[in-house]
């Protein structure tokens, strides 16, 4: 864990676990350690005082770690919530390599960030799509699947998620005007 901590740029460069004895069961405390700025001094802070994003990969890891090794289906709802578009591609691309993912574990992940819905990263096949109907029923279907029109498919060399972005899909929210503050027409305010 210590490793992948390092290795996602959090700044932790250990972890310290505390077993705390209680009267029915242990309970732990996690600390994590930093170096001091222009010393070779390592500080302890509280798991807790991290960053929701550090705190969210300190806990995923785990499960990454089983998938990976049990060759297991991962499933994560709005993994992308509090994380960097940069790691997630990291944590996705850990799941396309070969030589990483020895026991061909899968990840299916829920997101609404467009950034890494790209073919480098991938295949049609791959991405799926829950379009809400008026009643709020949803309806999942693949893009490899999608029809643009009666006749065609979207091609492997399509920008996904430019093309997703201004509907060509589907799945987007349909948004309708609104005002936050109403403004007085005589008064202005």
């Amino acid at each position: 864990m210590e490793d992948f901590l390092i290795a996602i740029d959090t700044g932790i460069l250990g972890v310290r676990v505390e077993e705390i004895m209680t009267d029915t069961k242990p309970t732990y405390k996690i600390y994590t350690k930093h170096r001091v700025k222009d010393s070779d001094r390592l500080e302890e802070i509280p798991i807790s005082e991290e960053s929701s994003g550090t705190q969210k990969m300190f806990l995923l890891f785990n499960f990454f770690s089983i998938a990976l090794s049990n060759g297991c289906l991962l499933f994560v709802d709005e993994m992308d919530a509090k994380l960097h578009p940069l790691l997630i591609r990291y944590i996705v691309t850990m799941f396309h390599n070969k030589s990483i993912n020895t026991t061909n574990a899968q990840l299916v992940y829920s997101t609404h960030d467009v950034s890494n819905l790209t073919r480098d990263l991938f295949r049609r096949d791959q991405i799926w799509f829950v379009e809400k109907d008026e009643l709020g029923v949803s309806t999942l279907y693949s893009l490899v699947e999608y029809n643009l029109d009666e006749t065609t498919r979207v091609r492997n060399d399509a920008t996904y998620n430019k093309d997703y972005i201004t509907g060509r899909y589907g799945a987007i929210p349909l948004l309708k005007e609104f005002v936050v503050v109403e403004v007085d027409e005589h008064s202005g305010k």
